[in-house]
């Protein structure tokens, strides 16, 4: 099998890359270069590479940089899953795409596969509409996923950096489901080895951002009393849902690896951390 993997400067991209035998990893920076945003050459390149399989882990993941860049977002989040979602129906391939819990508006959490989307901001908008398309193919897998981190300067990376300078840290308040990019990969991998097709939401427990930069703190031995839940002052752009927490339990059901309690993720980022 044959894999084209998009998104090679993304996290998740380089945590499938070695899970997945046979996988090329392209990204508008890497020597297999895609650029997502010239739709009209899409085709073209993904034949030059003619893979059995797409995992498109791609896309514009910055809040606040969609919500001031929206036609950028519009393009690389949707538009260009439109494009991959029509090759790969032309030529009998799977997809396998990945999204976000901020297609939610955050007021309920918890949100399950069938939970109606309403996002509050054009990131969320921008991924929902990428989500449809890539669902209109029958051969497609769309994994819905919650704060994933662990190899990029994400907020438990912040948290880490901070705390090992005896820095406060300001945690937004809220809930979501936390992920480390390694467990989701190697979860997607198996799902991957299955035939399962559809929507299915793979995450972590639901969790606030101060709890959890409290256990990152006592995990690493560090002074969790430096961690603070703020509302505002954060200087962000773009709303963020308030809880946009994601129920795991059917794929928790079909995939045997742990990736979903908070222990196994942060255990999994600790010992990251130490192999660098």
């Amino acid at each position: 099998m044959k894999a084209l993997i998009l998104g090679g400067s993304g996290q998740l991209a380089r945590s499938l890359l070695p899970l997945v035998e046979g996988a090329v990893l392209a990204s508008r920076t890497s020597d297999s270069k895609l650029d997502l945003t010239n739709t009209e050459l899409i085709y073209d390149r993904i034949s030059r590479i003619a893979p059995d399989l797409i995992i498109n882990a791609s896309g514009m993941t910055g809040v606040d940089l969609c919500e001031t860049n929206f036609r950028e977002a519009y393009l690389l989040n949707a538009l260009s899953v439109k494009e991959i979602a029509r090759f790969c129906r032309n030529n009998k391939i799977r997809l396998i795409h990945f999204s976000t819990d901020y297609v939610f508006d955050g007021s309920e959490g918890s949100y399950r596969e069938d939970s109606i989307p309403n996002p509050i901001n054009y990131y969320g908008m921008s991924k929902l509409i990428g989500d449809a398309y890539a669902l209109s193919y029958d051969g497609s897998v769309v994994i819905r996923t919650s704060g994933v981190f662990g190899l990029s300067r994400n907020f438990p990376i912040l948290v880490l950096e901070k705390l090992k300078r005896n820095e406060q840290v300001n945690a937004m308040k809220g809930y979501y489901s936390p992920i480390f990019a390694g467990l989701l990969a190697r979860s997607s991998v198996e799902l991957i080895h299955s035939e399962w097709s559809g929507l299915l939401n793979i995450a972590g427990e639901r969790i606030t951002r101060r709890e959890l930069a409290v256990r990152i703190a006592e995990r690493f031995g560090l002074d969790k009393n430096l961690v603070n839940e703020k509302t505002e002052g954060l200087g962000f752009v773009a709303k963020r849902p308030f809880d946009s927490s994601l129920d795991s339990s059917l794929a928790r059901r079909l995939l045997s690896i742990d990736f979903y309690s908070s222990e196994a993720n942060i255990d999994e980022f600790y010992s990251y951390v130490n192999r660098k």
